[in-house]
């Protein structure tokens, strides 16, 4: 994608504009009106109330018949559920394809929480919708925190928690960075945006990054007493907002910004041109559209390259699900393949097992669905899956699959996250895109991606809680072995792939020779387990 470096000017269109823009009566929506009708455009505000010109919400089909430019706004900020996600989704893929059919240019506000590698709901939502925006050539900018009175979004949580509480708890609070911009140089480039006819297609709108705790301390300007920011683990913060009422819908708010600042120390600029005071980038057609899958891949990689002790962990996982093969297998099938087989592929460890995954990597063997396997029947002699499992949207699908390529005696031999009491406790609170619901009613999860919106509880679910209806559906599968994982104390210190180490490498010796005299302390701390699941043939 090439790129010019260039200071830029409102450039007037040749005729007057009409422009349709949806979340015209919020925050930010605000000012983009009042820069649009400065420059002489017609801007008609899509909303909800009795200040929109034209009634709607998110899910509409809006007739945009006549309007030159469509700037889309409108979001759902409120519980970051999974019903939410497809809500803001859904909504918004629908409304650029009404612009595309009505003719109208489309310039979609996303944020720079969407970059490569996010983990929170929020900006996977915006991701994904920049893509869609993309393949309809649209245009995507993507503003900083917009840090302006009055105050809204993360910095009105913040300041009304240092209201609330004697201190004020944050995660990492010297170490993340936030990307601030104000709400009229957003505006301004927003606008620009939908102006101007040459401007480059997807960029991004910051100024200096600032520390997480100068944020906080920033906030609390004009309170009577400002409060000490402390550095803490993120769900500390987050409980303590919870015990001072930011709860409920706002408290997974929070919970969610702060996984989203807790993995995005930049907002994946490449170049940089100057305008009022910001910097308005250029987002590269790389990592920033690419599939979720993908971008996983690559952060996990460097994690690997920095963490021997994570490296260490998986190593002993890789033996125990190949000790677990050569203990239960009863068959002579010569192929065994790893399912969504990630940054550390057990191939590593064995490179006579196969790794497959949805996207092409350099240690990628073969690429396919593991609901549709390229493979004969009764061909595969093993299928090893390390996290896999709860991902799939069809776990029914899957299971038949595994039947079918499986011959008696086969395996599926899975490790997947346990449900013990520490589980139930720590699960809920790690990702904002998967859950912990041991009482999910069915099995399956509505996805937006091999790694969004997941039940961590399925294999749970599946094996333990609904057993008998596992054992009915299926019966040319036997539950042959289910134990929790031993070696959760080193991969909690080490902060496993997402999160930062917590205790220095000089403690993980300790913590090995600790972990086998655990006993039974296993099955209510263990994090993760292995189950073996064997063909039978009892039917087919």
């Amino acid at each position: 994608m090439r790129t010019e470096n260039r200071i830029v000017a409102p450039r007037p269109p040749d005729r007057e504009m009409r422009v349709a823009v949806t979340g015209a009566t919020g925050y930010l929506g605000m000012a983009v009106m009042q820069e649009l009708l400065s420059r002489g455009a017609t801007a008609v505000s899509f909303g909800r109330g009795q200040c929109a010109g034209v009634p709607y919400q998110l899910g509409d089909r809006p007739d945009l018949t006549g309007y030159d430019v469509l700037v889309h706004l409108a979001w759902s900020h409120g519980s970051r559920s999974a019903e939410e996600y497809q809500l803001n989704v859904a909504g918004s893929v629908r409304l650029v394809d009404e612009a595309r059919r009505a003719g109208a240019a489309v310039v979609f506000v996303s944020s720079i929480s969407a970059r490569a590698g996010r983990h929170s709901t929020y900006g996977h939502a915006k991701q994904v919708v920049e893509r869609a925006v993309e393949t309809a050539g649209g245009r995507v900018v993507r503003p900083g925190l917009v840090v302006d009175a009055p105050l809204a979004g993360l910095p009105l949580l913040l300041r009304t928690a240092a209201e609330k509480l004697p201190i004020l708890p944050l995660p990492m609070a010297d170490d993340l960075c936030v990307w601030v911009v104000s709400r009229m140089t957003a505006a301004v480039a927003i606008v620009d945006a939908a102006w101007q006819q040459d401007i480059h297609p997807a960029i991004c709108v910051t100024g200096e990054p600032i520390s997480l705790r100068d944020l906080a301390y920033r906030v609390q300007e004009g309170m009577p007493r400002r409060r000490r920011v402390v550095s803490v683990a993120p769900w500390i913060s987050v409980g303590l907002f919870r015990l001072v009422g930011l709860s409920g819908k706002r408290g997974r708010a929070i919970q969610d910004s702060f996984s989203g600042l807790l993995h995005s120390q930049n907002p994946g600029i490449e170049e940089s041109i100057v305008t009022s005071g910001a910097t308005e980038s250029t987002l590269g057609a790389g990592p920033s559209f690419l599939p979720n899958t993908l971008e996983r891949l690559s952060a996990h990689d460097e994690v690997l390259r920095s963490k021997p002790e994570i490296v260490e962990v998986f190593q002993e996982i890789h033996h125990q699900l190949l000790a677990l093969e050569a203990e239960h297998s009863r068959c002579s099938a010569s192929t065994r393949v790893e399912l969504g087989s990630g940054s550390f592929p057990l191939s590593s460890t064995d490179p006579g097992v196969l790794a497959s995954e949805v996207v092409s990597g350099a240690s990628v063997d073969l690429v396919f669905d593991g609901t549709r396997m390229p493979f004969a029947d009764q061909s595969v002699s093993t299928l090893f899956l390390q996290n896999v499992f709860h991902h799939f949207g069809d776990r029914a699908r899957f299971l038949d699959e595994a039947i079918r390529v499986l011959p008696v005696g086969g395996l599926v031999v899975l490790f997947e996250p346990y449900h013990g009491l520490a589980s139930q406790l720590m699960y809920p609170r790690l990702f904002s895109t998967e859950t912990f619901d041991k009482k999910m009613l069915g099995w399956n999860v509505e996805s937006g991606g091999p790694t969004v919106v997941a039940n961590q509880a399925l294999s749970y679910i599946v094996f333990v809680r609904d057993r008998s209806e596992f054992e009915r559906h299926f019966k040319d599968l036997e539950i042959v072995s289910a134990q929790p994982f031993t070696n959760w104390p080193r991969y909690l210190a080490s902060g496993g792939l997402n999160f930062r180490r917590v205790l220095p490498r000089r403690a993980f010796r300790a913590l090995k020779a600790i972990e086998p005299r655990l006993g039974r302390l296993h099955q209510v701390l263990g994090l993760h387990q292995f189950i073996v699941l064997r063909r039978t043939g009892l039917t087919r």
